[in-house]
């Protein structure tokens, strides 16, 4: 906090609260505060003579020399920047690339400057007059229009040159290569949520530039069938489901679950009848790629979670009451020491916080809530809590608010969703009123989930073949049904999942072999797709990016 003094003239200074100044000793004036601003830089390369660079349309900046250079005026916390080209090199041709965009509290240093001579140009700028020099060999650029991305993805070109790319648009390598070179774009990292797919991706130079490479991004959703595999689609803009070019991928028999890391870098699918967790890596192609053995778990495994650093999961299982504990090493399981810790009786349902500190497991035949600190560095669970529910309620499913501060219960017997305050010790408590109805005539919910920006509630309820929708209040986490309150599903809906952007659900339908797809508009109330349906294998678990 800054505070404003007001400054003293001389002589008499009148009544202070502070002893006066020696009469010889001259007071000291307030030195202002100056308000912190940011540089704006860009790395050229592939410069041959000079080029002059412009910032918001002024601020030349005269360039002679590959490197990094900077320009004078520095620019406050929230201001615009706009790099551009003002004056070309003589015979060359100059690309900015993130050149434009925000002063988010840092100096800007990702802008980068392409160079490259023109193909009929004999040379650069400042021959000096030399009739022997020779003229440098005429080299190519390659670009990619980038579309569909939300995140931070790395390119490379022949398996080296590295671009990182955080926005869409026309995104050029640093390297130029020379005529009749080959090139070949791939994706090295894709971003958390989506998988990239590059088109036009390989060929020759041929005394030109490359434009015409493309990268789509997209997301991804993967769907545990109970009678075989997991299916594996795309999400495009559109948001209707895309088998990838592999549809399906071997998993254990019958697998009910599906989890991605937050990460978006591995998938498990848990195999309810051979008692196994299948585990896999997400390439660029989003195309599931099987890592080791699958890990053993116990009797009847029903849910799954990672923490949100990647490093420890853990899978409820209903006939052993236990949850089986694992830590993660470049995406594989291992089984702790203890592997495993008892909870309430038939644990079905399991969440972790947001912070990764506190782990709640929904008991069916308990039935109550139980509530575990999880050890940072060991991953290993305490129990620091049960909260029994009254009557037949039937606790099934489980989810947590994005900001940790409410949790809330699906009741299978009595159709409700129980609501609960989560204080920063991890224990929870009942609001006010406790629950809210799921519906009429015995809906059975058995399967929850809340968008991205925590507010919206969506409950799937089996017998009723619909989803009820809910607002959340985000003060004090109260539910309020929407004023549509329930969309209809296929056959049996058995899981729920929303894209990681908070724009699409999708809900398996287990006896009609369909998954349902929906738009998520502003009001919250899900809206079918033009295609509402696309067909699965008896789907149960789903879990999408």
């Amino acid at each position: 906090m800054i505070i404003s003094l007001a400054a003293c003239g001389g002589g008499n200074s009148g009544t202070s609260s502070t002893a006066p100044a020696t009469p010889d000793t001259p007071t000291t004036p307030t030195t202002p505060v100056t308000p912190t601003t940011y540089s704006t830089s860009a790395t050229v390369s592939g410069l041959v003579g000079t080029t002059v660079l412009q910032n918001n349309g002024a601020d030349n900046l005269s360039v002679a020399v590959n490197g990094g250079t900077t320009f004078t005026t520095q620019l406050a916390n929230g201001a615009s920047y706009a790099i551009t080209v003002l004056t070309q090199p003589n015979g060359s041709t100059c690309v900015v690339n993130n050149g434009v965009g925000t002063i988010a509290s840092a100096n800007i240093t990702n802008s980068t400057v392409v160079c490259t001579v023109n193909p009929s140009s004999g040379g650069g700028g400042d021959s000096g007059g030399g009739g022997g020099t020779p003229a440098p060999t005429a080299t190519f650029t390659v670009s990619a229009t980038v579309s569909g991305l939300v995140g931070t993805t790395v390119l490379q070109n022949n398996g080296g040159n590295n671009l990182s790319v955080s926005a869409n648009g026309v995104t050029t390598f640093t390297t130029a290569l020379a005529n009749g070179a080959a090139y070949a774009v791939t994706v090295l990292t894709k971003p958390a949520s989506q998988i990239c797919t590059v088109f036009n991706g390989s060929g020759v130079i041929a005394s030109a530039n490359v434009t015409n490479v493309t990268v789509v991004c997209t997301g991804y959703a993967y769907v545990a069938n109970f009678f075989g595999g997991v299916s594996m689609f795309s999400i495009p803009n559109s948001g209707i489901l895309a088998p990838l070019s592999t549809p399906t991928v071997v998993t254990g028999s019958q697998p009910t679950v599906m989890t991605i890391n937050s990460a978006g870098t591995f998938a498990y699918a848990v195999n309810n009848n051979s008692k196994t967790v299948s585990m896999y890596s997400i390439p660029g192609s989003g195309i599931l790629a099987p890592i080791g053995t699958p890990v053993g778990t116990d009797v009847n495994p029903q849910g799954m979670a990672i923490n949100p650093a990647g490093t420890f999961a853990y899978v409820t299982n209903r006939d052993s009451d236990s949850v089986w504990m694992y830590s993660i090493s470049s995406g594989i399981l291992a089984p702790l020491i203890p592997k495993k810790i008892l909870t309430g009786a038939g644990p079905l349902g399991i969440a972790i916080n947001p912070a990764g500190t506190f782990l709640y497991v929904a008991n069916i035949n308990g039935p109550s809530v139980s509530t575990y600190s999880i050890n940072a560095g060991t991953g290993q669970l305490t129990n620091i809590d049960t909260t029994a529910f009254s009557g037949a309620s039937n606790p099934r499913a489980i989810a947590i608010n994005p900001a940790g501060t409410f949790l809330y219960v699906v009741n299978g017997s009595l159709a409700q969703v129980a609501m609960f305050s989560i204080a920063g010790n991890g224990l929870i408590t009942a609001l006010t009123p406790a629950t809210i109805s799921t519906g009429a005539l015995a809906p059975l919910p058995v399967a929850i989930a809340i968008n991205p920006a925590g507010t919206f509630l969506y409950v799937v309820n089996q017998d009723a073949n619909n989803v009820a929708m809910y607002s959340i209040d985000a003060g004090t986490g109260q539910l309020t049904a929407l004023g549509t309150p329930t969309i209809a599903t296929g056959n049996s809906p058995q899981g729920i999942s929303i894209n990681s952007a908070g724009t699409f659900a999708y809900v398996t339908n287990g006896q009609s072999s369909t998954v349902s797809m929906y738009s998520i508009p502003n009001s919250g109330i899900l809206a079918p797709l033009s295609t509402p349906t696309v067909p699965s294998n008896n789907p149960r678990g789903i879990s999408s990016k």
